[in-house]
């Protein structure tokens, strides 16, 4: 048996394989309740458990390894995975040696750093340790041997257990959320003697990327005569060439966890465990979500079998805002190159503390939205309730008091959710696997969306030392904190302290406010990794978020995307410079485009609050809370001005195919909506599937084999109206003869054209399970006294729970209706 990757999902055994998980961590339970908990889960409608094997918990003193329970029970590792076994179930081990997980030393045995600190602590840029949480020195040869060491013992185990020796172990995730972000920081680690000493890994580096001492000179404006000249840098950069010092530390350092990444799964393979490997969020802190395009395309040159995966925590209710999150997480991991398996490792409506727990309400919208926007896996994190090793916990005794399964085995509110939605899953598991969200436009993601905010607007007070020829652009306001309090939604008080943000740090929350405005529009979206793009220039809508840098191949790319007929939205600029500060004015040049000036958020002045006015092409007000870009350029349409300068619109010459937008297109208001909907309306994007009487955000993932469809659709607004639903493609309309009702914050996964007993179920309003072997029968879920309205393409004969439900013809369907009498009906195709 092995496992596989195929076009977007695990193939186990050969047989499509959707991951619906749960974590369990042995080492937070009596060994007695191992067996119960297991067994809870799999009848939970799950197929898989993922667990972490701590180091400090198996290796507790230097030398002493534990993985048979001699010392304590708990650590009988065998005997756990021998219960997954039996119970049927596959198994993610996740050995570490970094697992967070709230340990004190994430999983990293203290010995390590009470013996040895010179030789396993990572230094900061002051040459000290990190104080509180050890970060761990991942490039020095001590404790490298260390980790390998842990291995030794560890991964013998698992491989016995393998799948490929019909045991339960299908993947193997050797460090958890690698380089997790208080590591990742500027200037936080890595400043160890086997990185930044004379020809180290960070010189090395240097020398590959730029061809060495003379042309890094001349990259970083001084005469370098030796290595020994060249030093990370110390804090934030005060100008460009202090700059690009940065960025190329930031760049070293994604590379190097990367590389930290491909040498712990090499050591794995040599200790014999053969699966494919998962990194969960890597690079965390990176990207929102991790680093998921740099990442793959870092261990895919390796030749190992790597991917990633994201985290999907609903950090707040799911609403229009709220829903960021999971899109967003399923979006990032999708991007990467490579055969992605988006799934998502981590997901839960709670957390470790329960006062920082969202509703349970959020965990059946959080689960088929995910499914809804592309994931083909989950992993409930923590599905069972466990108590800390009282010497190793972050937070307490308790740990994750409101998972599903609680300490003393019994189910609390989300396990029925996780189970109805388990269930839907698996029934149609071949189908669901088959479809894929397909976007009508796609938003072109770079480092460098992330990078500038991340390293800050370089500051200088003399402009004179940089380069006219740059186009580099220094900001001399550094940007001040938020007002304690206030409307955060507005990024400050009442939106004042929006003129605090320079127009670089704002980039990343514009481009989710871009979002936001799709998830109203009904508009599918998707991301394309400018960096590492997965599909060809040309022929699809492209949406560039920049504020004038961005990497040159990157500019290399949408310059061919243009050439090719493909049609763009800039906001709120035109590329002009590259992210190192050199001028590239190739796409200014050929669109005929020049930023004139900026008009800063309001707030900078006395009497200056509130929104800035623009007007619409109707002369129609539209308010605009956040940075205005002003261009001189020819326009052919002008879609919204300010002053009587354009901020949106055509660019002649372009076919009408390349739009500027001087703001981020947001969605606050009907003013704005009208507005972008006319926008997009121009550029061909249309939503694929829309709901009428009322606002409700509807997914599609559409079949790669027939012409069936999954849509998923939610109340995303709390609005309580009734609504029917249309499709684009299919031109298929419904209900006919009565209304969806959803609940506030409620999500429902419908079938529409899915081939069904000979016949073709053309849609239904409710969620329909299958229930036994024999193709005819299945539940269908609903509220007690709501309608149920079906539709084949075929007469049939149909029973609920028993009685014969007659069809009439009407619109070329055979339309059937019900209501429940409780929350299941049988429901019999004959």
């Amino acid at each position: 048996m092995r496992t596989e990757r195929a076009d977007g999902y695990l193939l186990v055994d050969g047989k499509p394989f959707y991951l619906r998980g749960g974590e369990i961590h042995y080492f937070r339970l009596k060994k007695d309740d191992w067996r119960q908990r297991i067994e809870a889960l799999e009848q939970t409608g799950m197929n898989t458990v993922s667990s972490y094997m701590p180091w400090f918990w198996h290796e507790p003193e230097e030398g002493t390894v534990d993985l048979e329970g001699k010392t304590l029970p708990e650590r009988n590792l065998r005997e756990f995975l021998e219960i997954c076994a039996d119970a049927g179930v596959k198994v993610i081990a996740r050995p570490g040696p970094f697992v967070n997980s709230e340990l004190r030393e994430g999983g990293y045995p203290r010995w390590a750093f009470e013996k040895y600190p010179e030789k396993t602590l990572s230094r900061r840029a002051d040459g000290n340790f990190s104080t509180g949480r050890p970060i761990q020195a991942e490039g020095e040869p001590f404790l490298r041997n260390l980790v390998k060491r842990w291995y030794s013992h560890v991964i013998p185990l698992l491989a016995e257990f393998s799948c490929s020796k019909s045991g339960p172990i299908i993947l193997c995730q050797p460090d958890n959320e690698i380089s997790a972000a208080w590591s990742y920081g500027l200037a936080l680690s890595l400043y160890d003697d086997s990185i930044i000493k004379e020809n180290g890994l960070w010189h090395r580096w240097l020398d590959k990327k730029h061809g060495g001492l003379e042309n890094l000179s001349e990259r970083y404006g001084k005469k370098l005569k030796s290595w020994v000249d060249v030093l990370p840098p110390r804090g934030m950069p005060a100008d460009v060439n202090k700059y690009r010092a940065a960025l190329d530390w930031l760049n070293f350092k994604r590379e190097f966890f990367a590389d930290w990444g491909i040498i712990l799964c090499r050591w794995i393979k040599e200790f014999g465990l053969d699966v494919p490997f998962v990194f969960n969020e890597p690079v965390a802190g990176f990207y929102t979500h991790g680093d998921h395009p740099g990442f793959m395309s870092k261990t895919a040159k390796s030749g190992l079998d790597v991917f990633t995966a994201c985290h999907t925590y609903s950090d707040r209710i799911y609403d229009l805002q709220g829903a960021n999150t999971v899109e967003l997480a399923a979006e990032i991991t999708k991007s990467a190159p490579g055969k992605t398996v988006p799934m998502s490792l981590e997901t839960n409506n709670t957390w470790f503390e329960p006062r920082l727990s969202r509703s349970h309400i959020n965990m059946p919208v959080l689960l088929r939205m995910g499914l809804a926007h592309g994931l083909n896996g989950s992993n409930i994190y923590a599905f069972a309730e466990g108590r800390n090793p009282e010497n190793s916990t972050l937070c307490g005794l308790e740990y994750w008091e409101d998972a599903p399964i609680s300490i003393n085995g019994k189910p609390n509110p989300a396990h029925s959710h996780i189970n109805d939605f388990y269930g839907f899953v698996s029934g149609w598991e071949k189908e669901i696997l088959e479809t894929e969200k397909m976007p009508d436009v796609f938003i072109g993601i770079s480092p460098a969306i992330r990078y500038i905010p991340f390293l800050g607007s370089p500051l200088q007070s003399d402009k004179k030392s940089i380069p006219e020829s740059s186009g580099f652009e220094i900001n001399p306001e550094p940007g001040k904190a938020k007002s304690a309090g206030g409307h955060e939604w507005l990024g400050g008080y009442e939106g004042v302290d929006k003129q605090t943000i320079t127009p670089e740090a704002a980039l990343w929350d514009d481009f989710t406010e871009l979002l936001i405005l799709f998830r109203r529009m009904n508009v599918m979206w998707g991301l394309i990794d400018l960096a590492h793009p997965k599909i060809p220039a040309g022929n699809y809508t492209l949406i560039v978020p920049s504020t004038g840098c961005l990497e040159k191949e990157l500019i290399d790319y949408i310059y061919q995307h243009i050439e090719k007929g493909g049609k763009v939205l800039f906001f709120p600029t035109v590329p002009h410079t590259t992210l190192d500060g050199y001028s590239d004015t190739r796409l200014t040049d050929m669109l005929n485009v020049r930023m004139t000036g900026k008009i800063r958020p309001a707030g900078a002045k006395i009497l200056d609050y509130g929104w800035r006015m623009m007007s619409d092409d109707e002369q129609n007000p539209v308010g605009q809370p956040s940075w205005i870009f002003l261009h001189d350029s020819n326009n052919s349409k002008t879609f919204a001005s300010f002053e009587g300068s354009p901020v949106i619109n055509v660019l002649n010459g372009t076919d009408n195919r390349i739009i500027l937008s001087g703001i981020g297109p947001s969605y606050h208001n009907s003013s704005h909506l009208r507005l972008w909907k006319k926008v997009f309306s121009f550029m061909g994007v249309t939503p694929q599937a829309e709901t009428h009487d009322g606002y409700f955000n509807a997914v599609v993932r559409r079949s790669k084999k027939d012409c069936s469809s999954l849509v998923s659709v939610c109340n995303i607004t709390g609005t309580p109206a009734p609504f029917r639903i249309s499709l684009r493609d299919s031109s298929l309309s419904f209900p006919k003869n009565c209304h969806i009702k959803l609940a506030p914050c409620e999500a429902r996964m419908l079938w529409v054209n899915l081939p069904l007993a000979g016949n073709v179920l053309k849609y239904i309003t409710h969620e329909i399970v299958k229930a036994g072997t024999d193709g005819k029968t299945f539940e269908i879920r609903g509220a007690c006294g709501d309608a149920c309205e079906f539709a084949f393409e075929k007469n049939c004969k149909i029973t609920v729970d028993g009685n014969n439900c007659p069809l009439h013809r009407q619109d070329n369907l055979f339309i059937g209706s019900f209501r429940f009498n409780s929350e299941n009906v049988r429901f019999k195709i004959d």
